[in-house]
């Protein structure tokens, strides 16, 4: 891995991290970076597809100013927009660390199978203390995964 980037991995999504101090700089610093984990995910006789990758950017908008609408990663061969968002294990991630637009798609979501889940409790006697813990399981899988329940 470069000096500037490290690695998160959660089951089989890999997250490349990297930094710089100009645009151009981290762009070489990242796609190095997501080379190196290539290889060795492929040394492991596993398959990487290129083509679900994500790039996202993560700034100071006040110093910066916009980001570049140009930028894009090269990933073995397939170019790899930079954009504003990103998703990563069921969370919407912003480039200015703002969860505001995340969590406005999430609400109409877990309004919807909170208010499913609360007609299959009162049909079950919302007291028993089972149908209480799959109340709870099912808002918090999707609150904390996405699981689409």
């Amino acid at each position: 891995m470069p000096p500037d980037s490290d690695m998160v991995c959660y089951a089989d999504d890999t997250l490349v991290l990297t930094g710089g101090r100009w645009w151009h700089e981290t762009l070489r610093h990242g796609e190095f970076g997501a080379a190196c984990v290539i290889w060795g995910i492929r040394r492991l006789g596993l398959k990487v597809s290129p083509a679900k990758s994500e790039a996202i950017w993560f700034y100071d908008y006040r110093r910066r100013g916009t980001l570049s609408p140009d930028l894009c990663l090269d990933i073995s061969g397939e170019e790899i927009e930079v954009g504003p968002q990103m998703k990563y294990l069921g969370l919407t991630i912003y480039s200015q660390w703002t969860f505001g637009p995340h969590f406005k798609l999430l609400v109409p979501k877990v309004t919807t199978i909170a208010k499913r889940s609360m007609w299959v409790a009162a049909e079950y006697r919302w007291g028993r203390v089972g149908v209480r813990r799959l109340y709870e399981a099912v808002v918090r899988s999707r609150v904390l995964y996405g699981a689409p329940v």
